[in-house]
């Protein structure tokens, strides 16, 4: 907690590249949505408003560069990893880590979420908490012959979630939660 703590504390400039195009799979992380969605997607189906920023993948590599800073400081060796190009699916993998509690490679994934989405993690774990995750990361540890997979979930609004926590006396820190998850 204190890594963390240090890292939010720090004055960090970030610049993102965001991921262009199709590639004409199902993305891991829609496999488990609705077959509109999917459809939507497999289809290219336009955007009815491109002109916004896409602020919900910005938050989300904000948090993925904020978190591995502090995973790498905490101790952790933090390696990059891209998924295989011969995958009936596509996805992003965030990084592997190996170190500290963790004595083999692991896939890591970092989530930003609201209030309630962590609310129900941390109550109900994977994969009742959100299947749909549970299955990306199955299929990214399979892809990868990899055991294991840890997931750390950070807030939108850190000050909302010490509430949740608080109100619905949850055992866990408002600032980040771990899961770890066995692939199978």
């Amino acid at each position: 907690k204190a890594a963390l703590i240090r890292v939010g504390e720090r004055d960090a400039e970030y610049t993102f590249r965001t991921p262009v195009g199709h590639t004409g799979k199902p993305r891991a992380s829609s496999i488990g949505s609705c077959g509109r969605q999917q459809s939507y997607a497999l289809r290219r189906t336009p955007v009815t408003d491109p002109a916004g920023p896409p602020w919900a993948a910005l938050m989300g590599y904000a948090g993925e560069a904020l978190v591995r800073e502090v995973l790498a400081e905490m101790g952790y060796t933090v390696e990059k990893c891209v998924l295989p190009e011969d995958l009936v699916y596509s996805g992003h993998i965030d990084d592997l880590l190996i170190g500290l509690d963790l004595d083999q490679w692991t896939l890591w994934d970092n989530k930003v979420r609201g209030a309630y989405g962590m609310r129900v993690l941390i109550r109900d774990g994977l994969p009742l908490g959100d299947p749909q995750m549970w299955v990306q990361m199955q299929l990214y540890m399979l892809a990868l012959g990899l055991s294991q997979c840890m997931l750390t979930i950070v807030p939108h609004d850190l000050s909302i979630m010490k509430r949740e926590v608080k109100s619905y006396k949850l055992d866990a820190d408002p600032l980040i939660h771990r899961i770890l998850i066995k692939a199978g």
